[in-house]
């Protein structure tokens, strides 16, 4: 399968945005696990530090970063 310019950049941003949720739950899983947070509430910590990503921040650092990738 041949993905076209379009279809490279969609994976690319999907990438970034599945990258950030990973590391903002690692990150908030092992904070709150330090803290003294049982596993189970160290992983509601990391969902909700899922849900309250800056999406918006996340697509145009990516965006950004395209742009400059196009420009070289």
């Amino acid at each position: 399968m041949n993905l076209d310019t379009s279809d490279q950049a969609i994976l690319a941003l999907a990438d970034a945005i599945r990258t950030a949720c990973i590391q903002v739950a690692i990150e908030r899983y092992d904070q709150a696990a330090a803290d003294g947070l049982c596993a189970e509430g160290a992983w509601e910590v990391a969902l909700a530090a899922m849900q309250a990503l800056d999406l918006r921040a996340v697509v145009r650092a990516q965006l950004s970063q395209d742009h400059k990738h196009a420009g070289a």
